[in-house]
């Protein structure tokens, strides 16, 4: 995980619990403290520091304590609504599993059919390419021959290019649809799937 990464967890976990000028002004400081320690020290900053959850958990103990002794004024109780870390919008759940649904709906398909066309486009050309070759040698003459084995591997790789698009373009929908959920359903990813 890099900073900028640790830094949005930390603002996403805080930004509910706290007072908005709170939490900023908390990922503020903690921003300088990983400029000071400077690029090379970053990994070493988030394991002094632990991860997004554990700054959290102290933050909120230190205040918390703070409050009790008296030396802040507590917080203004916040509701916890549908608010989401800034830049990931502030969609009720429901709405955010509809877009992704009605999303799915166009994308999935859309794509999906494309990626299965240049699939089967691609197999077919690989195998007319092999075809053309095993033809080619069997047929008559030096330039036949020749045509053959060109015209059949240009077949081939052409073939194997699509195959490869169209597994790209199922990765892309999985990694969009992922995306898109993380986004509107979840308000931003969770620290466990950037550190996988």
């Amino acid at each position: 995980m890099d900073k900028e990464t640790y830094l949005r967890f930390l603002r996403a976990l805080l930004v509910n619990r706290l007072p908005a000028e709170d939490a900023e002004d908390i990922v503020r400081f903690y921003t300088e403290y990983f400029e000071e320690a400077g690029p090379e020290k970053e990994a070493q900053v988030m394991a002094t520091l632990g991860s997004p959850e554990e700054l959290t958990a102290k933050i909120m103990e230190q205040r918390a304590k703070e409050e009790a002794d008296g030396v802040r004024e507590p917080d203004e109780p916040r509701t916890r609504g549908y608010s989401a870390p800034a830049g990931n919008g502030f969609l009720p759940r429901w709405v955010g599993i509809m877009l992704v649904v009605f999303m799915g709906c166009m994308i999935v398909p859309t794509v999906g059919g494309m990626a299965i066309g240049f699939g089967a486009a691609g197999i077919v050309l690989f195998a007319c390419g092999g075809l053309m070759i095993a033809l080619g040698v069997l047929g008559a003459g030096l330039g036949g021959k020749l045509l053959a084995l060109g015209g059949g591997l240009v077949m081939i790789s052409v073939g194997s290019l699509l195959v490869q698009a169209a597994g790209g373009m199922f990765w892309l929908v999985k990694k969009a649809m992922t995306n898109l959920w993380n986004v509107l359903v979840e308000g931003g990813l969770t620290y466990h799937e950037a550190v996988n």
